[in-house]
């Protein structure tokens, strides 16, 4: 029962891979050119995407999903990791970042390791040297409030963060707008960064303090 169950599903998801991509084909080949076609492109696509739900959701109510499902979803979410990463960072390996404010103020290196940080730039600019790795829940918060106005309007300059060159910022680090972290410097799991912190050291604590050096 579970070799026709997992037939079945491969058919409808092929099938959705096969509508999807001839889809693609006649939508970009007549793009402006022949609008019957790119409807009919557009209604494969959308019938390739049913076809691969249904293919999902098959899979789910049959109860495969390691048979089936998690290899797909697999498959899936590596290619909308690459697929991120070449249209908006360049040479950086990640794992679906938040943003707050404008990404235009984020500036970030070639071989960078992102996992699910937030970057937080309604107050400043952030900018990441080459080789920073950020562990799961990392926030970099430039964002700054005028506590002595009425409804604490956001500060929109001044307040940036700095990262250097080979940083490891282990899980669950808050680093507080206006520091700068030098390279090859390790800031430890559950630390608060308020102040600048030194090349070739550890941190860490709340607020973090210099542990070692690191030589």
């Amino acid at each position: 029962m579970k070799i026709e169950i997992i037939l079945m599903s491969l058919v409808m998801f092929t099938i959705g891979i096969i509508f999807v991509v001839l889809g693609l084909y006649l939508l970009l080949v007549n793009v402006l050119i022949d609008i019957n076609s790119m409807v009919t492109g557009l209604i494969f696509i959308i019938l390739g995407f049913g076809s691969m739900i249904c293919g999902f959701k098959f899979a789910d109510f049959n109860k495969i999903n390691k048979y089936l499902q998690r290899p797909l979803l697999y498959t899936y979410h590596r290619l909308l990791h690459t697929y991120h990463q070449t249209k908006y960072f360049q040479k950086m390996y990640w794992w679906r970042p938040y943003f707050h404010g404008d990404k235009k103020r984020l500036t970030i290196g070639s071989n960078c390791v992102m996992n699910n940080c937030l970057f937080n730039t309604r107050s400043g600019k952030i900018i990441l040297g080459n080789k920073v790795i950020m562990s799961h829940s990392v926030m970099l918060l430039t964002g700054k409030h005028d506590f002595r106005k009425a409804n604490f309007p956001v500060i929109r300059e001044g307040n940036d963060i700095i990262i250097g060159d080979n940083v490891w910022i282990c899980t669950g680090v808050i680093v507080i707008g206006g520091v700068t972290i030098g390279s090859n410097s390790v800031v430890a799991a559950g630390s608060v960064v308020t102040k600048d912190v030194p090349s070739n050291v550890m941190v860490g604590g709340n607020p973090a303090q210099i542990i070692k050096e690191i030589k």
